[in-house]
């Protein structure tokens, strides 16, 4: 397994996002508002959620840039 083929869990993909919160991701996978972000969907083993860091990474690049009071990506 590549470091690209990582599993990572949601602590790191809210880090991954800015540090956004538990119920920001569950949005993104679960609310029907955030469909057509197409946020990548878990892999569940267990009771647990993992994601790929290549694909967070490749759906952050395709996010566009937002203006805001920090200068940050906009991720939703």
């Amino acid at each position: 397994m590549t470091d690209d083929d990582e599993l990572i869990r949601a602590r790191r993909v809210r880090k991954l996002l800015d540090d956004c919160s538990d119920m920001h991701i569950w949005r993104l996978v679960n609310d029907g508002q955030y469909a057509n972000l197409n946020f990548p969907k878990p892999l569940k083993i267990g009771r647990m959620n993992y994601w790929r860091r290549r694909e967070i990474q490749e759906w952050i690049r395709q996010r566009p840039m937002a203006s805001s009071t920090r200068g940050q990506k906009a991720v939703a």
